[in-house]
């Protein structure tokens, strides 16, 4: 097999995976949006009620 040469399954389940992971990106910012302005929640508020993971916050900090 070649480099160039791919299984057409795998390459559409990663491309699956990586718009699930972008809509789940794009749900998570509005919904800490949404806390914050509603609840009048800080950011890191927000995501520790949506339980985002410590590691995942950085990301979320700069997408908000």
């Amino acid at each position: 097999m070649h480099w160039y040469e791919f299984d057409e399954v795998e390459v559409i389940q990663a491309m699956y995976r990586f718009g699930q992971d972008y809509e789940r990106e794009e749900c998570d910012v509005r919904a800490i949006r949404s806390l914050i302005k509603t609840m009048n929640l800080t950011a890191q508020q927000a995501m520790d009620v949506l339980e985002i993971p410590a590691e995942q916050q950085k990301k979320y900090l700069r997408l908000i």
